[in-house]
């Protein structure tokens, strides 16, 4: 099984995006899995994502996301058809309204059984949940397009899509918001990934 991992660079105000430093520990880690960090605009992942995509051809697609605010690990069920930036890319595009796809379905389900992957994060006490709404940025957006791209294999594929909070190592403000380590939440990964090659997941 080929399983790949992606995440985002920075964006916005944050100058950190664990998602970067976690795909390069997965993969130092797991020399078998693939990797790709993306830049935080549509640009990049309109032309970057499915030439990578292309070139590794996957089996399993398990992109991370940065969620600030959120105080677990999240994977997410449902991509959505829609993109309304609340802030822009970082190179300024801000669309307000639209479809990602217009001949594309309203919206795509998680590769992966979401219940079975918050179980096995809570066996191996990892924090996590299944998240309803992967938002309408960047995050979403990707998702959307991963499965889209899985969708159009003829063997099949399945994408996931897992937004993570601050790490310790950055927090904007340690006494308020939420986070966790990055070995955990690399972990977090890891369980997924054993449970794909076992095929239990």
């Amino acid at each position: 099984m080929r399983i790949a991992v992606s995440g985002f660079g920075p964006f916005g105000s944050d100058t950190y995006n664990p998602t970067e430093a976690m795909v390069q520990q997965l993969l130092k880690r797991d020399p078998d899995l693939r990797g790709q960090v993306f830049e935080v605009s549509r640009a990049d992942v309109d032309q970057e994502l499915p030439r990578w995509l292309d070139a590794e051809n996957p089996d399993v697609l398990l992109s991370l996301g940065l969620a600030g605010g959120r105080t677990a690990m999240a994977i997410e069920a449902v991509a959505v058809n829609l993109v309304h930036f609340g802030i822009p890319d970082v190179r300024g595009h801000q669309p307000q309204s639209g479809f990602i796809a217009d001949d594309g379905p309203a919206a795509f389900l998680s590769g992966l059984d979401t219940d079975k992957a918050v179980s096995l994060w809570r066996d191996a006490q990892v924090p996590g949940y299944t998240s309803f709404s992967a938002g309408t940025y960047l995050c979403n957006y990707l998702f959307y397009r991963a499965s889209q791209w899985m969708s159009a294999r003829q063997d099949g594929g399945r994408a996931a899509f897992i937004h993570v909070p601050y790490s310790t190592v950055w927090v904007p403000n340690p006494a308020r918001q939420a986070s966790m380590e990055e070995s955990r939440m690399v972990e977090g990964v890891e369980v997924l990934v054993r449970a794909l090659r076992h095929g239990t997941l």
